[in-house]
């Protein structure tokens, strides 16, 4: 069998740098003088057997606290308008684009501790072929954040997640403020005063800039691929770049996005330098 042209040790680097292309034929044309250049379709960091979502916990234990910060838990969907036949593709309600899109649903557990942003699992939504909703997926979440000897103070999800199963591990209040408006808390902390309430939903809502920097700084949306696995492998890996943008961003203050132009400030720097195009 031949080697693989791009793995995933390959893959995750080129996912950091790159700015357009989010593809392992890509990864593979972009590796260093030296490496073999693609001859297969698409390369084995895609299709391969390498493990997909357990590939993620490894690399994030040793950035959070299990005994602090909040786990946050919301869903987004990856836009694929343009692909429908696509594994994975169906679907989902959009935020962004306030109505129903093609894409691919995914569910992330996410621990912060008011700086780091560090997804720890995820699940992709395949109800046609698994059976298991969102609400399925949720418990799971949080199931293998208790196996992992998480135990934050507060986890932090929307009322999407508010199905019976889901409440039946807390307790529900509404508050009702003096112009009648009110909202409903599901929690097993009945003491909670407004200020920390509003506080806690600030925390929430860290979830969404991590959505948003996963989706345009490490391509977790762009890969064309249409098998399922394949998709599954991508995004994992893309997961694993922010990782490292995130680490990059809590060591030096550079956020994602400069640290993305800064790559691409480099490579000019060095053409400009030494143009390769002359009359």
């Amino acid at each position: 069998m031949n080697p693989a042209k791009c793995v995933a040790l390959d893959y995750i680097p080129f996912l950091v740098a790159a700015q357009q292309s989010f593809t392992c034929q890509e990864a593979a044309r972009c590796q260093p003088e030296g490496r073999p250049r693609p001859t297969t379709p698409l390369p084995a960091c895609y299709s391969g057997s390498c493990p997909t979502r357990r590939a993620l916990w490894p690399e994030t234990r040793d950035l959070v606290r299990l005994d602090a910060g909040v786990l946050v838990l919301d869903d987004t969907t990856l836009d694929k308008p343009y692909t429908k036949k696509m594994d994975l593709v169906t679907r989902h309600w959009s935020g962004k684009h306030g109505q129903g899109v093609w894409g691919i649903n995914r569910l992330t557990l996410l621990w912060s501790d008011g700086t780091a942003l560090i997804p720890c699992d995820f699940r992709l939504y395949d109800k046609p072929w698994s059976g298991l909703t969102k609400n399925d997926y949720f418990r799971q979440l949080l199931a293998v954040a208790q196996e992992r000897g998480f135990a934050p103070r507060h986890a932090l999800f929307d009322r999407w997640y508010s199905s019976l199963k889901n409440r039946k591990g807390v307790r529900v209040f509404r508050t009702v403020a003096t112009d009648g408006a009110g909202e409903h808390w599901a929690t097993n902390d009945l003491e909670l005063p407004p200020e920390q309430r509003a506080e806690l939903a600030r925390q929430a809502w860290w979830i969404e800039n991590y959505h948003r920097g996963l989706k345009q700084c490490c391509g977790v949306e762009k890969s064309p691929a249409r098998s399922d696995r394949a998709q599954w492998n991508h995004i994992r890996m893309a997961l694993q770049a922010f990782l490292r943008l995130e680490v990059h961003r809590l060591r030096t203050g550079i956020s994602w996005y400069q640290a993305k132009s800064d790559i691409i400030r480099a490579a000019l720097r060095r053409c400009l330098a030494n143009p390769a195009y002359l009359l």
